[in-house]
């Protein structure tokens, strides 16, 4: 199938009489068709292809024109349909509840009301038409109601509206009857407030459904009445503990509802009462008594009486500051302020007691204010003297009341912080005020002041000067820079130190070869150079081994003591400066010794600045001039600070042609080869005199290093 369109686009194939083609198209289309074999091709005339989208002219009637309840109903689909109509369906508020043109109700009731929505649908689509059904009924439900005018029915104070209530479609017309008799005059529901017009009422309901009218199912009875009037007696004083009889009379018409108060809470609730009523009340304290009210109400109006009672009772506490969760801080405001209530008024009286709570280091405070009622202590700037645990007592001849408030805060942060690196990290700080509650300490620390920080909770050791505190810490890693950082906490929250420190274990038990004497060997040539090699070897394993065992004896575990100065070395002026720079490390860019300022300096802290000489042509030892970075902050710190113990730290005089102008000692090492057993397997010294074994290759000479 072919359009003149699309000349060369088949469409279809087959013998089938209609193409299934989409359009998204709403106009007409004209189309031929094509009949090809291997003898001739003959081609079909132009047809004209009008578009469709399903029936048209769809529309519903009824029969009779308007349903009523109770009567049968009928409505009718119907609609021009193309080809003829497919089918038709009926919906109900969007449910389908009927297939065919017609839809009947032998009875129509008022639940059948809503939309019913017909869809008819054809060859080319479908078509919907809705119908909203309003089913007619006569009255039901009728009732009569009033309301008074001012809400009561006081004699000749306006008017009483009588209302009638009826459930009708369409609307209702009404009629009111008076002890049975219709009201004729101009206003039928309206009757002034006179003892004449006192009765029962009643009303009826009509519209053009029923035939007859439709009577109320009730009836209103209309009297005049009066409001409540109500008799208290007053109250006599009490002495708590006891009791209190409330006598009240209530007349009123109708009877009345009946509530006591006391202040603002409801005690009690009497209905439909009249007469005379004793309550009795339990008066435990001062807050049994005060003010109490009786309210007595009916539809007309109400009355309401209140008395005073008076108690004699021991001092309570109304309300006072919340301080219990509450952290202060030094140079916060504090106000404590509480409310009381007694009779007689009690005497009032603060006392101090600090954080240990000796009774005898108690002092008495001054109040700031006193009234009949409240007391209150201020203090405007608080200082660390201010905080502990104050007292207020209260007393008077029938009874005494202790309040405590302890004031308490965050803990200060700590200050003064050090660390010294030997085999171990010995760090040392200040510890603040604790803010009045038990303070512990957490030591953080990083390789890394811009990455996390990790936490260790110490057991920290008090020196002999109270205010510092120090502890170990001992599986840090050697030759690794650490930073410190230490946090004080309690349960009010946290601070941490304003400064950090750092430093690097030196790990004086596993210095291998490093520690010993290097020797750059020349070796001649001939048979002299291989004598001269084999001695060389003699003399150095010799050597390697003597100066080990020296080692091994003067470990603190053998020795008992943390020098080794006896093995002859002697003191490097830039170790030396290491160590003492451990007490208070700081970068020249960032005197103050902050983390933020580290984390900004990331990797350019320095220990010390070295200004080194070129070395002259000599074999006598290098040294280098040290000048180290130092505040006046820092250095204020110090004062009056114990001391630390520090490990002093070695190094060697280097000597001899191989020695560089860097002052360094060259020597090529070669360790690949490990000794080994008789069987050729491999020997691992050290375990048991950790004592280091290497293959030296002298015949392997140095390249020159590059400047």
């Amino acid at each position: 199938m072919e359009n003149p369109y699309w000349p060369d686009t088949i469409f279809n194939t087959g013998d089938t009489l209609f193409a299934n083609i989409n359009f998204t198209y709403n106009d007409s289309r004209r189309f031929k068709c094509a009949a090809t074999n291997d003898v001739s091709e003959r081609e079909s005339r132009w047809i004209t292809v009008e578009m469709k989208k399903g029936p048209d002219s769809v529309r519903i009637t009824t029969k009779p024109p308007r349903g009523r309840q109770h009567e049968p109903f009928e409505m009718e689909c119907s609609a021009t349909c193309n080809n003829g109509c497919l089918s038709y369906s009926w919906f109900h508020e969007r449910k389908l509840i009927h297939n065919g043109e017609r839809l009947h109700f032998s009875t129509l009731l008022r639940t059948d009301n809503g939309v019913y929505t017909c869809t008819v649908s054809d060859y080319f689509g479908t078509t919907s038409i809705s119908y909203n059904l309003n089913v007619q009924y006569g009255p039901v439900n009728v009732s009569i109601q009033y309301t008074s005018e001012g809400n009561n029915l006081i004699e000749k104070q306006g008017y009483v509206k009588l209302t009638c209530h009826a459930d009708c479609n369409p609307s209702c017309s009404y009629m009111f009857y008076h002890n049975d008799k219709r009201k004729q005059n101009r206003c039928p529901g309206e009757i002034y407030k006179t003892k004449e017009n006192s009765g029962r009422y009643s009303c009826s309901a009509k519209n053009y459904v029923a035939d007859t009218p439709t009577n109320s199912s009730n009836y209103v009875d209309i009297y005049i009445q009066y409001k409540p009037r109500l008799t208290v007696p007053n109250f006599p004083q009490i002495t708590a503990p006891g009791s209190l009889k409330l006598n009240f009379n209530v007349d009123s018409f109708p009877a009345s509802n009946v509530t006591i108060f006391h202040e603002e809470e409801k005690l009690e609730f009497f209905s439909n009462f009249t007469g005379n009523k004793t309550y009795e009340i339990n008066i435990s304290t001062c807050l049994n008594g005060g003010k109490y009210r009786i309210v007595a109400e009916n539809i007309v109006g109400k009355q309401s009486t209140s008395k005073t009672l008076t108690v004699k009772c021991a001092p309570i506490i109304l309300t006072s500051s919340n301080t219990t969760n509450k952290g202060f801080e030094i140079g916060d405001a504090l106000n404590l302020t509480v409310t009381f209530m007694a009779k007689p008024i009690p005497n009032v009286s603060w006392t101090f007691f600090t954080k240990e709570g000796d009774v005898n280091k108690s002092v008495p405070k001054n109040t700031t204010a006193t009234g009949k009622e409240f007391t209150s202590i201020v203090v405007s700037n608080m200082s660390v003297h201010d905080f502990g645990t104050y007292q207020l007592t209260l007393n008077n001849k029938f009874g005494r009341n202790e309040t405590e408030f302890n004031i308490q805060g965050v803990p200060q942060p700590p200050t003064e912080l050090t660390v010294d690196c030997s085999n171990t990290a010995l760090i040392q700080w200040k510890s603040g005020f604790d803010g009045g509650s038990d303070q512990r300490f957490v030591i953080e620390y990083t390789t890394n002041v811009s990455s996390s920080w990790l936490f260790y909770n110490p057991h920290p050791v008090t020196s002999d000067n109270a205010s510092y505190v120090f502890t170990e810490i001992n599986f840090l890693q050697p030759y690794v820079p650490y930073f410190f950082g230490i946090v004080a906490k309690n349960r009010f929250g946290n601070r941490s130190s304003d400064t950090i420190a750092n430093c690097t274990v030196q790990n004086m038990e596993n210095e291998g070869f490093q520690d010993n004497e290097v020797v750059m060997v020349v070796i001649g040539g001939g048979v002299g150079g291989g004598v001269l090699l084999l001695l060389a070897i003699a003399v150095l394993f010799v050597v390697i081994r003597v100066k080990r065992k020296q080692r091994i004896k003067k470990r603190p575990e053998n020795s008992g003591k943390n020098s080794d100065a006896a093995d002859g070395m002697v003191e490097n002026i830039l170790y030396i400066s290491a160590d003492e720079a451990t007490n208070s490390l700081v970068s020249p860019s960032n005197p103050s010794g902050s983390r933020d300022a580290l984390e900004t300096k990331r990797g350019n802290d320095v220990y010390s600045v070295v200004m080194k000489t070129r070395k002259p042509e000599s074999d006598t030892p290098v040294y280098a001039e040290v000048q180290k970075s130092q505040t006046a902050a820092s250095e204020s710190q110090n004062q009056g600070r114990p001391p630390i113990k520090k490990k002093p730290t070695k190094s060697r005089k280097r000597s001899g042609k191989n020695v560089k102008e860097d002052g360094l000692v060259y020597v090529e090492l070669d360790l690949k080869m490990a000794p080994s057993s008789s069987d050729g397997n491999p020997i691992i010294h050290g375990a048991e005199d950790r004592v280091e074994y290497g293959n030296i290759d002298f015949t392997r000479p140095a390249k020159p290093v590059k400047e």
